[in-house]
């Protein structure tokens, strides 16, 4: 018995491939590329929006169907063209989730959000406020930085967090002011 190993076939061993590593990749890819983009001296984290996670997905969900469709048109010319448009599609949202970060530095605090191509730089003069609202055991604890401007930041209080916290009380020493704690309680 001979294997028949068609380019149709695969085609679409290509796409459960991407379908399985992109589940694994979603997690790394983000904040690495944001890493390397972003990240300069005086730096010291650069964070990357929760919404980054959905806009890469699409950017693997389009080289997914990239790929499916090679096999569903069975490599006709009409598939390939449709493929080919489906991975040019895939950069844009690649493209715009490496260009949404929240930068922590020595100078100051850096926000670009998704779907923008605007830029804010908070320095730390401009932090009005910031408080540290611990929940209890099994919630999420989280740091809020309100700026003169009446904007304001949520970080989740994680691993990530936790690098820059000593930078950040220094940094805050410096302008006079301190996190402000405060116990969340849910009754």
């Amino acid at each position: 018995m001979t294997k028949n190993y068609e380019p149709r076939h695969i085609a679409l061993a290509i796409s459960i491939v991407i379908a399985i590593l992109s589940l694994f990749l979603i997690i790394f890819i983000p904040q690495t590329v944001a890493d390397i983009v972003h990240y300069s001296s005086g730096v010291w984290h650069v964070f990357v929006p929760k919404e980054n996670l959905i806009v890469y997905g699409i950017g693997f969900f389009l080289l997914f169907l990239a790929s499916l469709i090679l096999f569903i048109f069975n490599m006709k010319k009409r598939g390939i063209y449709l493929s080919i448009a489906c991975v040019l599609l895939s950069l844009i949202p690649f493209y715009m989730g490496s260009q949404s970060y929240l930068i922590f530095s020595n100078d100051s605090i850096s926000l670009s959000p998704i779907l923008s191509s605007k830029v804010t730089d908070y320095t730390w003069n401009d932090v009005k406020s910031v408080t540290f609202y611990e929940g209890e055991e099994g919630e999420r604890s989280e740091y809020v930085f309100i700026f003169h401007d009446g904007h304001s930041i949520t970080l989740e209080d994680n691993a990530y967090f936790q690098k820059i916290v000593t930078n950040l009380e220094i940094k805050l020493a410096e302008v006079n002011l301190r996190v402000d704690r405060v116990m969340l309680d849910s009754h």
